[in-house]
């Protein structure tokens, strides 16, 4: 999970830029207006990538635009197959996601 590096305020400035209400936001990516509303202001302290994702898919902007060049960058130094899984894991509801993950996790872990 990612800290809220004013994640929230950034959220916020695009939402807006676009104008999108946070209901509308929170419709297009998949999460509640009440996670929108508490990330936005503050009041959660931490995101998971795939919300983060979501969100950014929502707003059509770049992941970097939210969370800095470094942390874009370093996403930008895996190979072009795993990034396709996450943009295909991030489209997913969180029940798929969960169901998905506890699948692969083992997988994963079998490669060590």
């Amino acid at each position: 999970m990612y800290e809220n590096l004013n994640i929230g305020n950034e959220i916020r400035y695009f939402r807006i830029k676009r104008n999108l209400s946070q209901e509308k936001l929170a419709e297009k990516s998949n999460l509640s207006l009440n996670f929108i509303s508490k990330l936005e202001t503050g009041r959660i302290s931490n995101i998971s990538l795939n919300k983060l994702l979501n969100i950014c898919n929502a707003l059509n902007i770049p992941l970097g635009k939210l969370v800095g060049d470094d942390i874009a960058k370093s996403f930008s130094e895996l190979p072009p197959s795993t990034i396709e899984l996450i943009k295909v894991m991030s489209k997913l509801n969180y029940s798929k996601l969960e169901q998905i993950s506890r699948d692969l996790i083992p997988l994963i872990k079998d490669f060590d």
